[in-house]
């Protein structure tokens, strides 16, 4: 099997279980599991990377209406949750337990994530 790149996120795919998947329920090579979800495209937190699909995922403005930039962990009311620099926002995400897949589908150590997100996040626009 060829590697698919994830055409969102650029992540390569060396296994099917890593592909999004289309509304019908059937695989979608040309995007990841993080990035294509039933058919919708995830937004990315552009502070801790978090993507969000849901409307709860969102955080929100000083009127209340949902951020299009940040996630709910990360920004309320307008305001970011906690003021930290980027190296303490890897760490905080590093050490919360949720599976990040390699590119070949197994799940990664804390230490792996951490090198990763220290790769992606300067590009978010919180710590541009």
């Amino acid at each position: 099997m060829s590697t698919a790149t994830c055409l969102s996120c650029e992540m390569p795919m060396k296994s099917e279980t890593l592909y999004g998947s289309n509304a019908d329920g059937t695989k979608n090579s040309s995007y990841c599991m993080y990035c294509y979800e039933n058919g919708v495209h995830a937004t990315w937190c552009q502070s801790c990377s978090m993507p969000m699909k849901d409307p709860e995922h969102f955080g929100s403005e000083n009127d209340g209406t949902a951020s299009t930039e940040y996630c709910a962990y990360c920004y309320s009311n307008g305001a970011f949750t906690a003021d930290v620099s980027m190296e303490e926002m890897i760490q905080i995400c590093a050490d919360m337990d949720f599976p990040m897949l390699d590119e070949n589908g197994r799940i990664m150590g804390r230490d792996q994530k951490a090198t990763i997100m220290r790769q992606s996040f300067s590009t978010l626009a919180r710590w541009k």
